[in-house]
């Protein structure tokens, strides 16, 4: 299993790697009783330069955060053809990344 240094770092052959990190932090909220609502639920990636360690983590984090960060979102070509959308350039969303991904691209800054 080859090292993956960050989300941008990683291709469609990881896609596997994720899901299983998708899945350990949702079972992690499940422990602390965090609703299965996905407004309640947040889980993503920083996109490099804008991280602090160098190493692939994923931000697990239970909401309510304070929505005016919602605003400020771009559409995002998902990997069956429709289109979702996404918040700062800087952070992707853990499906977002998948879907990235499994369409053959990299996650990177401006992404879509």
């Amino acid at each position: 299993m080859r090292t993956a240094d960050n989300v941008r770092s990683l291709r469609a052959q990881d896609v596997p790697l994720v899901i299983k990190m998708r899945e350990a932090a949702h079972r992690a909220l499940d422990l602390l009783s965090v609703p299965r609502d996905p407004s309640m639920r947040r889980l993503g990636f920083h996109i490099p330069p804008y991280i602090s360690v160098g190493h692939l983590h994923l931000h697990v984090h239970a909401m309510p955060f304070n929505n005016r960060l919602k605003r400020w979102k771009y559409p995002v070509r998902a990997g069956n053809g429709s289109t979702t959308s996404k918040a700062f350039s800087w952070f992707v969303e853990v499906d977002q990344a998948i879907a990235i991904l499994e369409r053959g691209g990299r996650v990177k800054i401006g992404s879509c």
